[in-house]
């Protein structure tokens, strides 16, 4: 519990220099109910994560934070590794997470501060574990983000690892939340293609994708 406590609040020092051993991930009580972190759809207004932690989450290495500690859950990790290592190799550019992984109580400390971008707790992809906040490197505003090459790139290749931006200015009139550049969120390669050549708007077709699921359609 003490870890736990700890990891969280250093997360909410944006400044803080942490040693990689020092602090680790926490994880989900036995008792915890069943949440598909990666295809969960908050577009339903009553979609509510509550308490909700994802298994399996690992420490990020310093060498790709903006600031931290931060956790990912392995698989969205090792897809943000692939998708670096294709940006380095067709760019010579590199990326840092600003954000990622957020408990409810941290997530309550961005929704008081930054409630034009924040969702209230429950309510935010960062829960899931699989969603991270991007900016490249010696940018002090992930603003200026969607201006960069890396955000170019990302755009045309992020599907190829599994990455989508959830709010882009096409799909804000849909969310109401306005374009967000800085912010991906892993859901398999798959899905994140089909939601990119097809223009999808991506908490809706998984909405969609679960209703269907229900009445034995394949979307």
């Amino acid at each position: 519990m003490k870890k736990i406590l700890l990891a969280i609040i250093l997360m909410l020092l944006p400044g803080f220099a942490f040693a990689q051993s020092a602090v680790r991930c926490p994880n989900p009580s036995k008792r915890q109910g069943s949440v598909n972190h990666i295809f969960f759809s908050f577009k339903d207004k009553s979609a509510n994560l509550g308490s909700y932690l994802p298994k399996n989450l690992a420490l990020v290495e310093e060498q790709y934070l903006k600031n931290g500690p931060r956790c990912l859950t392995k698989q969205t990790y090792n897809a943000f590794l692939s998708k670096l290592d294709a940006l380095k190799k067709d760019n010579n550019q590199s990326l840092l997470i600003s954000s990622s992984w957020r408990s409810p109580k941290t997530q309550m400390y961005f929704a008081k501060n930054r409630s034009e971008f924040a969702a209230s707790p429950g309510r935010s992809e960062h829960q899931l574990g699989t969603t991270v906040d991007l900016d490249f490197l010696g940018s002090k505003e992930e603003d200026l983000f969607g201006d960069s090459v890396a955000y170019k790139w990302m755009q045309e290749n992020a599907h190829k690892y599994g990455f989508v931006q959830s709010f882009d200015a096409e799909g804000e009139k849909l969310t109401g939340i306005p374009n967000e550049p800085w912010h991906w969120r892993f859901v398999g390669e798959t899905i994140a293609t089909k939601v990119k050549t097809e223009k999808l708007n991506l908490n809706q077709y998984l909405f969609d994708r679960k209703e269907a699921k229900k009445k034995g359609v394949k979307l």
